[in-house]
């Protein structure tokens, strides 16, 4: 039976989650109007189309491409698409091709995408041409067309293998990525200059960083991008990548010529998703609500020992959200992720504590996915590990083999939604309610 702080957080993010779904979204804030294409507020100059091609690729892919095709139908457009998800045997809108990529390793349906996704763009470089963009995370692994024929699948796993292995932030893996494939780093958009081009992105990366959504499919190069070749010589990678992938990076430059007429619109992101959880806390149960910053990409002990320290010294009842991606290496063979990972350290910390306050830490994934485990994340509160201990587990053990999906699935404290065609990194709900303080569900 959770607690009530523990229940506050769990409707709290089933709240937010429901708030950020793609389709109502979409629904909500894109319209094809006589002025142009309208997306949140915004108003995109698209011409006269005779024609729409919808070209939705990642986790998010084909509940945008739903979603978009009811925007454009009725208006007397032609409207076809393409849909790269890494669902296999999923039915698109009528009109559209559906193709499952592999995800996040790239495998054959990968490539197949990556080539399909090429040749429609390419026959769409029209003036009378409408092509939406919709990009989601998970988008870089499910399509790809490598530049050269003589890089294999084989070399594009191998790739993937030694630049997740290698140290490498995602800045300089895609480096690496954009290099090798002719329709990252802009490729795509660039393949169809004369079309009206519009892109939509449900954005799984730090604000400001488009570049590395999908390794930038529809984002122009800059001059501040990450150097490859500086990529290799930091990581010593000369030796360990195939060579046909190496004679790429070497010899391969970024683009210099980019269509006129590419447009842009972040429809959800981590920080739209905070802010959404931030007004149900306040607007529900009425919570004295902070959005803690700083703890993107922090290690998930930092993350975990930083939200139990603000809830320990809060004296009046409070919300904390907090988001993005934690690290958190693995260290052992068991189920988990970094959600259910940081959830077992703030347990840890919870139950070092002297105190009768009624604290609770939710952490989860929007995609409902956290890491090699079944579920979205889990939550603690400070009876988890006195329930722990009489169940006769021992969290340090469970933390030792990155164990921490069966830890909280012992206890019934995991958090299952499935995959929810979504997201927009992780949220991270932690509620504080001190001794002889009460905090309802408000009614009106």
């Amino acid at each position: 039976m959770p607690s009530n702080a523990a229940r506050i957080a769990r409707e709290v993010f089933a709240a937010a989650l429901a708030e950020v779904d793609v389709s109502r979204v979409v629904r909500r804030t894109v319209r094809m109007s006589d002025e142009g294409l309208e997306v949140a507020g915004d108003t995109f100059d698209v011409g006269d189309p005779r024609r729409v091609l919808v070209v939705a690729i990642g986790k998010a892919a084909l509940p945008m491409a739903f979603a978009l095709q009811r925007v454009f139908d009725g208006r007397g457009l032609a409207v076809e698409g393409v849909v790269v998800s890494g669902t296999r045997g999923v039915v698109g809108p009528p009109g559209f091709t559906a193709i499952a990529g592999g995800h996040p390793i790239p495998d054959a349906g990968s490539l197949e995408a990556g080539r399909e996704v090429l040749r429609r763009v390419r026959a769409s470089d029209d003036p009378d041409t409408l092509i939406v963009f919709a990009i989601s995370g998970g988008a870089s692994a499910m399509c790809e067309c490598p530049r050269s024929l003589d890089v294999t699948l084989d070399d594009l796993r191998a790739t993937n293998g030694v630049l997740v292995g290698c140290g490498a932030t995602i800045a300089e893996v895609n480096a690496i990525r954009r290099r090798i494939s002719a329709i990252k780093g802009g490729g795509l958009a660039a393949a169809a200059p004369r079309a009206v081009q519009v892109s939509l992105f449900v954005s799984d990366v730090n604000p400001g960083d488009l570049i590395s959504l999908g390794s930038g499919l529809t984002v122009a190069p800059s001059d501040s991008d990450v150097d490859p070749l500086a990529v290799l010589d930091r990581h010593e990678l000369r030796a360990s990548l195939p060579r046909s992938v190496l004679e790429l990076v070497e010899r391969t430059t970024a683009l210099s010529q980019w269509p006129a007429r590419c447009q842009y619109e972040v429809l959800l992101d981590n920080a739209i998703a905070c802010g959404v959880a931030e007004a149900v806390a306040h607007q529900r149960f009425d919570l004295s609500v902070e959005v803690v910053e700083g703890l993107v990409e922090s290690p998930v002990e930092e993350v975990a020992e930083a939200l139990v320290d603000r809830l320990a010294r809060a004296t009046d009842p409070v919300c904390l959200v907090s988001g993005g991606e934690a690290v958190c290496p693995v260290r052992g063979p068991g189920r988990g992720g970094r959600n259910t990972e940081i959830a077992l350290r703030a347990a840890i910390h919870l139950g070092r504590l002297d105190t009768d306050a009624d604290l609770a830490v939710l952490s989860a994934g929007t995609d409902g996915i956290d890491g090699n485990s079944p579920a979205a994340g889990a939550w603690a509160d400070c009876t988890t590990l006195t329930r722990a201990w009489v169940g006769g587990m021992r969290a340090s053990r469970f933390l030792a083999l990155s164990d921490s999906y069966e830890f909280f699935a012992a206890l019934g404290d995991t958090l299952l939604t499935g995959p929810t065609g979504n997201n927009v990194r992780d949220l991270r709900i932690a509620v504080a309610i001190p001794p002889g303080r009460s905090v309802r569900r408000r009614t009106d």
